[in-house]
């Protein structure tokens, strides 16, 4: 069965938007996910790019300037901006080899057509971060810190077979699409194969209220630790988030970080109590000798190794485990709270306070 964008989009696109296809590697649908507030995700090879009439794709124009048969092809002004785009010869298939995801966007389609390669690039990268943000609340539902190999790939890149992003452009006014490619990514995730979805995702929308924008934040710095490439970044960066999900504004110390979040996660008093204990092991303790044994101080002001602190594999996910349930539980209620100015948050947090 084959979907139309047309059929998710064209009110938008008749109000003048435009159309981003993007790729998304190691990702792998059972069925549409269309709940996501503003953007649609397609199983591998379901999405119908014919009808998007697709004027330009890198690869065929590529072939062409090559096949003048010159041994030395010179190439100027607007095309030579064009044969940057081309020299990536991504293809069509490249495309439908991947799960694809697709938004609108406001786009002046006059500067796309001609503006430089540059310009192509940056608009690469503020689609793909725009995707992202999609795919954070993926993550957020779906990934998990101690399980790195099932992480999807990043939108607009296309994992193993290419080191460049891609992304189709439609518009249609004229009907009709450009395929555009640039290097614009510096890494790509390698381990495992990827994640699987089988059904929507529970969370699927976050407002704009200054909550919101907190939460949109927080799931970003989420998504960066599950990817951090060793045990010791990927600690270090939840003990920062932790912090950030408690003062997003300022700097506080871990004494008071800590009850903002017990206040998310507690639902008694001995449980308040028995997680401010757990984040100060976590952070900065002495044990009954005077020897400090908090990871976080061990790591940061000792140089010492999370995997050399906690050696065990099984204690090493069981702090994760415990980590994702603070983080995850604080974020869970700001998304709740999107559509609020952060004093609801503060509010909020009172009221929990066993």
């Amino acid at each position: 069965m084959k979907f139309s964008a047309f059929d998710d989009f064209l009110d938008n696109l008749e109000r003048g938007a435009r159309l981003c296809v993007m790729p998304v590697p190691r990702l792998v649908l059972d069925e549409k996910i269309d709940a996501l507030e503003g953007f649609v995700f397609y199983p591998t090879s379901v999405l119908d790019l014919e009808e998007l009439r697709i004027v330009s794709v890198p690869a065929n124009e590529f072939t062409k300037t090559m096949a003048q048969g010159e041994a030395v092809v010179q190439v100027e002004g607007r095309d030579l901006e064009w044969f940057k785009s081309a020299s990536t010869q991504l293809t069509v298939e490249d495309f439908q080899k991947h799960a694809l995801v697709a938004f609108t966007f406001p786009l002046n389609w006059k500067i796309f057509l001609s503006s430089d390669h540059a310009y192509r690039c940056e608009l690469l990268r503020e689609m793909s971060e725009h995707a992202e943000t999609a795919m954070d609340l993926l993550r957020f539902d779906f990934c998990r810190l101690h399980l790195p190999d099932t992480l999807p790939g990043r939108a607009g890149t296309f994992g193993f077979e290419s080191p460049y992003s891609g992304a189709l452009f439609y518009t249609l006014e004229d009907h009709e699409s450009y395929i555009v490619g640039g290097q614009i990514v510096t890494h790509h995730l390698v381990a495992g194969l990827g994640l699987e979805i089988s059904c929507s995702p529970g969370t699927i929308r976050i407002g704009t209220a200054e909550t919101g924008n907190v939460a949109r934040r927080g799931l970003e710095l989420y998504s960066a630790a599950m990817e951090s490439n060793n045990l010791t970044s990927k600690f270090v960066q939840c003990m920062s988030l932790l912090e950030f999900l408690a003062f997003p504004d300022d700097y506080r110390s871990m004494k008071k970080v800590k009850r903002k979040i017990a206040a998310h996660v507690a639902d008694t008093h001995l449980a308040y109590q028995s997680i401010l204990d757990d984040i100060e092991r976590l952070t900065n303790f002495k044990d009954e000798h005077g020897r400090q044994t908090g990871l976080r101080t061990c790591i940061v002001h000792h140089g010492e190794r999370f995997e050399n602190l906690v050696p065990d594999k099984l204690n090493q996910t069981v702090i994760f485990e415990r980590l994702e349930r603070y983080i995850g539980k604080t974020l869970f209620d700001l998304i709740e709270l999107s559509d609020q100015p952060w004093q609801a948050v503060e509010d909020f947090r009172k009221s929990c306070m066993p």
